[in-house]
């Protein structure tokens, strides 16, 4: 691939992919890819704001990712366990300067972790997706995320209708404050998600969704830091709702 930006440059994106097959039901993935990415018109231009100022300078980044990934692919049952590790060049950060925040290139910075997905039906009625992700390392620009990631959904369903249930798990992450000036800790979460449904008719569908099940007070990482304990979520949410599919 090969982008070009008239005020920030041109990059040329590579990727490449090696496939091994050491038995029937199993494969090893080798791959190689980088990303570009060019700053928007607000990082470089923003003036006549007391709390953010624009870069005309800023440069664009760049990402070279390197991926090793198992898989077993069976009758009922799906497994993949990778490693990956991405290597960042003039990432876009923000920095504080006189209490005014703007945008600048970082050094060379690096980040590493693995993943684990299972997709299996152990009944023809039944389905469940499970992910893991833990990061060994992340840049210093990403400690609003969090370094360990879960989630679980489960699907039973017959002709007549479903239900599902979603549980994700993420660790702590920090989130600016004092305007920028320091971080604070946000906690870990659990949160758990239910719909069920109902098909009245082959072309329509009702159901009702539930987020949020346990009425979990959680906050998700404020941009501006002028919102300390970080930016609250709503609490539990229900939805009653239809579906109608149609066809010209």
């Amino acid at each position: 691939r090969y982008d070009r930006y008239s005020q920030v440059g041109d990059s040329i994106s590579p990727r490449v992919a090696l496939t091994l097959y050491p038995a029937q039901e199993h494969s090893i993935k080798l791959l190689y890819g980088r990303a570009f990415d060019a700053p928007v018109a607000a990082e470089l231009y923003t003036i006549n704001n007391t709390i953010l100022l624009g870069n005309p300078n800023l440069g664009p980044e760049t990402v070279d990712t390197w991926e090793a990934i198992w898989l077993y692919q069976g009758r009922q049952t799906t497994l993949s366990a990778g490693y990956f590790y991405n290597r960042f060049h003039d990432l876009i950060n923000q920095s504080v300067v006189d209490g005014v925040r703007t945008y600048d290139n970082s050094e060379h910075e690096t980040s590493d972790g693995v993943e684990l997905e299972l997709l299996t039906q152990p009944h023809r009625n039944l389905s469940l997706r499970a992910t893991a992700t833990h990061l060994f390392a992340a840049p210093a620009s990403g400690f609003r995320e969090s370094d360990q990631l879960f989630s679980l959904i489960a699907r039973l369903h017959n002709p007549t209708g479903y239900a599902t249930l979603g549980v994700t798990y993420q660790s702590e992450k920090q989130t600016l404050s004092n305007n920028g000036a320091d971080r604070s800790t946000l906690g870990a979460r659990w949160l758990a998600d239910v719909k069920v449904g109902y098909y009245v008719a082959p072309e329509l569908e009702t159901y009702l969704q539930i987020t949020n099940l346990a009425d979990v007070d959680y906050a998700t990482p404020s941009v501006s830091g002028s919102i300390a304990e970080g930016i609250p979520n709503p609490g539990r949410t229900a939805r009653l709702g239809a579906t109608w599919y149609y066809s010209r």
